[in-house]
Order: structure tokens, then sequence, then C-alpha cells
């Protein structure tokens, strides 16, 4: 299985039950941590506003990974994944 066809349930097994977990729509976004998200569904004009994003991030060590995922055919698939460290402010 590639990266990009990951399933939620793939990513969960790799790496257990993540810290923190939350659901939002693209529309939404409100911070920096998020606005890479754009770049898979720009939100020009209010489009792919609607699309829902699920986000999962673990602790590791001094840093954080966050991994954020879409539906594809009614699944949830790893869209973007990035490590941050844990002092970051956005």
């Amino acid at each position: 299985m590639t990266s990009e066809r990951q399933t939620y349930d793939a990513v969960i097994a790799a790496n257990g039950k993540p810290a923190k977990e939350t659901t939002f729509r693209i529309g939404e976004i409100d911070s920096e941590f998020r606005v890479e998200l754009y770049n898979f569904y720009p939100n020009d004009e209010g489009r792919n506003s609607d699309v829902e994003i699920r986000e999962a991030t673990w602790p590791r060590g001094d840093k954080n990974l966050t991994i954020w995922f879409h539906k594809v055919e009614g699944q949830w698939v790893k869209l973007h994944a990035m490590t941050w460290d844990k002092d970051a402010e956005f």
C-alpha cells in the first residue's frame, strides 16, 4: 500500500491511538498550521470549503507528528503529514 492510499486504520495500527484528534472542513481553516492543506484543496471563492478533513497528532519526543486524512470512496485516507517542534507557535 502506498502512503497516498494509506488508510486511517493502517496509520492507527502503526502509530497507536493519537494524543489529539479532530475533524474540520477546509472552509474552517483559520491557522497557519493547516494552511498547507490548501495545496491539496484550494479554497478559491469557497471552492472545496465543504471538504472534511480528519487530523490526528502523536507526540514523538520533542516533536509532534500530525497526519491529515480525507475521504476517498467513503474511507479516510492519508492526505498529508507534518512533523513539527512541540514548541512551535502557529
